[in-house]
């Protein structure tokens, strides 16, 4: 869990975790493609000289052994690295709500000072006032119309909902979220969901890596 930590921790840790993996890969590619060149030339050395038998099987008794070690420390630095992947999402989930829940005061500290003009103007003018936003066939904002400045502060709070929200599914389901629909705990924002803007590379990084890849199969 990535409850304490940080996200540069958590990048810092992956990054590192990462590089263990591509460390122990190299191991096992470059002991397995010695070994190969090993039995392709040995079988004519030997017959020139039967005294390079015992080392011919000396070398090849030990890289046989590396190999499997390797493979070995390849498993279990991957399993390590999807740790990592899920720390660093745990922690990007609660970097996206902390971030959306201080867009939120910015909408709201908005808010309140166009009320406060709205209200000014009604007591000067002794008419009511109200911002008037066209809505297209689905209830929606029209995208046509230059936004309110209102509209532009909520839609930065609603992308880091977005954001925690694909976040948080991956990890409970192994799917990434990636179309306008079925916004389940963001109802009424699914049409403004954007897969290329709203799906973390972290997310989909970690699917590549193997991050709950049993959860779908």
């Amino acid at each position: 869990m990535a409850l304490f930590k940080t996200l540069d921790s958590t990048r810092s840790a992956l990054e590192a975790a990462n590089t263990a993996v591509a460390e122990w890969e190299a191991k096992h590619a470059n002991a397995t493609a010695e070994l190969a060149q090993l039995e392709s030339t040995a079988m004519d050395e030997i017959l020139e000289d039967p005294a390079k038998a015992e080392t011919h099987a000396f070398k090849v008794g030990t890289l046989t052994a590396q190999i499997s070690v390797y493979a070995r420390a390849i498993e279990a630095a991957r399993t390590k690295a999807l740790d990592r992947h899920r720390d660093l999402l745990e922690a990007e989930a609660k970097d996206e709500d902390k971030k959306a829940a201080e867009a939120e005061k910015v909408v709201a500290k908005h808010a309140a000072k166009v009320k406060t003009a709205m209200d000014a103007l009604q007591e000067l003018e002794g008419v009511e006032f109200a911002v008037k936003v066209s809505l297209d066939w689905k209830g929606q904002p029209d995208s046509i119309q230059s936004k309110s400045k209102t509209q532009l502060l909520q839609g930065v709070a609603e992308d880091h909902m977005f954001r925690a929200y694909v976040i948080r599914e991956f990890l409970e389901s192994g799917k990434i979220h990636d179309n306008a629909w079925s916004m389940g705990g963001l109802p009424g924002y699914g049409t403004k969901f954007i897969a290329s803007k709203h799906v973390p590379a972290s997310v989909r990084a970690a699917k590549t890596a193997g991050l709950n890849r049993e959860l779908t199969e």
